[in-house]
């Protein structure tokens, strides 16, 4: 056979690789031309990639949504707390006797009362109450050290022996949302029946109500300045039994169970507050009206407490930052 022939039926018989984006049209460039190192080298390349896009996926650090969080329970993002506003209700418990003394009115030197409206001052006088904003409140803790009632051996064998006291003490630290009323209770509830009389302007209101219970109601919306709340102080009295109904919002349906509520809406506050600002809410001297209802009752060894509340509030957010009622 001529060795032309036998050469066209070699080439004929060998298998190609076509390559589209070759430099030279048409060019045709057989398989065994191409190094099988070079397709290792290109393969481990793509797998480096790949392997170092999912490296890069899985540690992604939580800091780079520094405003979302996973909620562990219902796989639902919640915000860090960063971005609600913080409020610190403290409740000291002092002595009658320190409330009847000279010692205790001494502390008003550090507090203003001005900042409330004097008719509403005057609805506070008339129910016992006494409300400002302290403008000292280093000076006011040091003044007010000799009247709160120290822990003993006494006080904690009664704690464990679950004996409590009827008024509430410590310190609770609790996250506002905009818009949503936070309850904090004063003291026990009242077993059976109980009697509230308040004044209201020139008349006397009076109720009787089963195992009542009194509270301030916080709830903070948005001010004109950026770096304030406007704060509600909201006392009122639950009682009954309790009840449950349907509450529904735009994100959820829920069933809430309270008991009945007699809002003391004419001893209602709102203010404009600042981080570092501190309410103070406390009996009169001498004490009258509904105020020793709210803020009095025997401690751990039966002796009587007055309550002075202290309303701090430390964080205020931007108001892009805020949660409000309806989120989530």
């Amino acid at each position: 056979m001529p060795s032309g022939v036998s050469q066209r039926r070699q080439t004929a018989a060998t298998p190609v690789a076509v390559i589209p984006n070759a430099v030279i049209p048409n060019a045709v460039i057989p398989t065994a031309a191409i190094p099988n190192a070079v397709i290792k080298v290109q393969l481990l390349t793509i797998a480096t990639i790949l392997l170092f896009g999912i490296a890069a996926a899985g540690c992604a650090p939580w800091k780079s949504t520094p405003y979302l969080e996973t909620n562990d329970l219902l796989g639902l993002p919640v915000r860090q707390e960063s971005s609600r506003i913080i409020v610190e209700v403290e409740f000291i418990n002092s002595s009658t006797a320190f409330i009847n003394d000279s010692g205790f009115e001494s502390l008003w030197q550090y507090v203003d009362e001005t900042v409330i409206d004097s008719d509403q001052r005057h609805a506070f006088l008339e129910n016992g109450l006494r409300v400002g904003k302290i403008q000292n409140l280093d000076r006011f803790r040091e003044a007010i050290e000799t009247s709160v009632t120290e822990t003993n051996v006494v006080d904690d064998f009664l704690a464990e022996a679950s004996v409590a006291s009827e008024v509430s003490h410590g310190t609770q630290t609790v996250p506002l949302r905009l818009g949503k009323r936070s309850e904090f209770p004063l003291r026990q509830p009242f077993e059976g029946s109980h009697v509230a009389l308040i004044r209201d302007d020139q008349q006397t209101i009076g109720k009787t109500l089963d195992n009542a219970q009194y509270f301030l109601g916080l709830t903070a919306t948005e001010a004109n300045h950026p770096k304030q709340i406007r704060l509600a102080i909201e006392p009122m009295i639950q009682h009954g039994n309790a009840k449950q109904k349907w509450v529904s919002s735009e994100s959820a349906i829920r069933i809430d169970t309270r008991r009945e509520t007699w809002d003391l809406t004419m001893l209602n506050l709102t203010t404009e507050m600042q981080a570092g600002d501190t309410i103070l809410f406390a009996p009169t001297r001498p004490q009258r009206g509904i105020g020793p209802k709210m803020l009095s009752g025997k401690g751990e060894d039966q002796s009587d407490r007055e309550l002075i509340v202290l309303i701090h509030v430390t964080e205020i957010p931007l108001p892009s930052e805020q949660i409000r009622a309806d989120t989530f």
